[in-house]
């Protein structure tokens, strides 16, 4: 149906006054500047979030320092990270059908953390209690998200809690932090 309704309004485009076409010509062109401009400076920031920017850096780093630790909590409540962890991290699609039991969030997984496990060495999920600094487990790797574990506004990789040592940080294009790796000092 497109190529007989476009060649019906060129004919009727030709059809207008010189003045009109270049009116409606004029207005089009202003359009397509001004959706240009959304897509190009305003839609990468306002969309982030659904393209689920800040995974990519953390996980990869996550992957290349996670042998070093015994344990390691993955925030699964910013957004489900299951999928982006084996993304990102090439996590073997053979052990993970082999390890892989269930994704439903149970209570005190290990003590203060709610949420399933993966092979008994990464588990999904976020803290029991509110005030969980002081619940960290030493020896083990956390990555915590900026909305959901870190008290307002706080920058850690500007002054992060005494006891917590911040191995990487991950951003949005404003430069906002998104999520920490983080373990107990």
């Amino acid at each position: 149906m497109i190529p007989p309704l476009a060649v019906a309004m060129g004919a009727g485009f030709l059809q207008l006054p010189k003045s009109l076409g270049y009116f409606l010509l004029l207005l089009l062109t202003i359009n397509f500047i001004w959706v240009g401009h959304y897509y190009v400076v305003h839609y990468p920031k306002d969309a982030s979030v659904w393209w689920h920017v800040g995974y990519k850096d953390v996980l990869t780093k996550l992957a290349n320092i996670s042998p070093d630790y015994s344990r390691v909590f993955i925030n699964n409540t910013y957004e489900p990270s299951l999928e982006r962890f084996l993304f990102w991290t090439k996590y073997s699609p053979a052990l993970f059908h082999k390890s892989f039991i269930i994704d439903k969030p149970q209570a005190e997984v290990v003590p203060n953390y709610n949420g399933f496990t993966l092979d008994g060495k990464y588990y999904f999920g976020n803290f029991s209690k509110t005030d969980y600094r002081s619940y960290l487990i030493p020896g083990s790797l956390y990555l915590i998200s900026q909305r959901d574990n870190v008290d307002g506004d706080w920058d850690w990789r500007v002054s992060p809690p005494d006891n917590i040592t911040v191995l990487a940080t991950s951003t949005n294009l404003s430069n906002q932090p998104l999520f920490y790796l983080i373990t107990r000092k």
